[in-house]
């Protein structure tokens, strides 16, 4: 992952696809990958997905868009518009965006714009394009990393969105990592600038030294490291929890 990001940071864009059951470490990688480039000018836009939101058009992009405007659902509608001018002041035809994003948002904008007088097709259509002009503008100014967590939840508007960016982002700095369970969609495996990658379930010597890390190095009695290890079945949170567990209901153990 970060040889694919040195490859988007120098302006060949990428896309990764990161398959892998509940547990297996998907956060984590994503969690390590920032670690990594902690010290590289970059700009992180993070995307999640949600079970209870597949049939609501852009939630995740709707989700980010508040979060990057510091807008709160519980301020008065004109202090929310406040904070999407103020984020979209930058866009290349402010006066088009503005309420086209506050259409997505469903911030009502009175008579301060022109009323949206759009087919629902074309409305969508120039949505998108308004939400990848802002993408292009962040990339002119430095690189960016785009996470979208549980891709396997995506609704079909937001999936369409993607597949567009996906398409536009191969010479822009851009990285978009997708996490998803393996019953997910693989999504752009054809293109040319994409990567697959699966997380499996870890070997019982690679559970067995995650374990001996978080005991300090001190060793379990063999009969509690095999119950570990055959409940766990090689799912690293299953395994730092169960030790969690164990390690707090034997704080003698600790000791030794």
């Amino acid at each position: 992952m970060v040889e694919r990001w040195n490859l988007a940071a120098s302006g060949e864009g990428q896309v990764v696809e990161l398959f892998g059951e509940a547990g297996i470490g998907k956060s984590r990688i994503l969690q390590e990958l920032r670690e990594r480039l902690k010290e590289e000018a970059i700009t992180y836009l993070r995307y999640f997905c949600s079970p209870f939101h597949t049939e609501t058009a852009l939630y995740p992009v709707a989700d980010q868009l508040l979060r990057a405007a510091d807008i709160n659902r519980t301020d008065p509608p004109e202090k929310q518009l406040m904070f999407l001018e103020q984020a979209l002041s930058t866009a290349q035809s402010p006066h088009e965006a503005i309420p086209l994003i506050a259409a997505l948002l469903s911030i009502p904008t009175d008579n301060r714009y022109p009323k949206l007088d759009l087919m629902p097709q074309k409305q969508k259509a120039r949505t998108f394009e308004v939400l990848i002009e802002q993408l292009e503008a962040l990339a002119r100014n430095k690189p960016v990393l785009m996470l979208l967590e549980d891709a396997h939840h995506l609704d079909p508007v937001s999936a369409e969105l993607f597949d567009v960016i996906v398409d536009r982002m191969q010479r822009l700095p851009i990285m978009l990592v997708a996490t998803s369970r393996p019953e997910g969609i693989l999504r752009w495996n054809g293109f040319p600038h994409a990567t697959v990658l699966t997380l499996n379930r870890l070997s019982r010597a690679q559970a067995a030294s995650i374990i001996t890390v978080m005991t300090g190095g001190k060793q379990l009695p063999s009969s509690v490291l095999d119950q570990i290890l055959s409940k766990t079945e090689g799912v690293p949170l299953f395994i730092e929890e169960l030790t969690k567990v164990i390690l707090e209901s034997w704080p003698a153990q600790r000791e030794r």
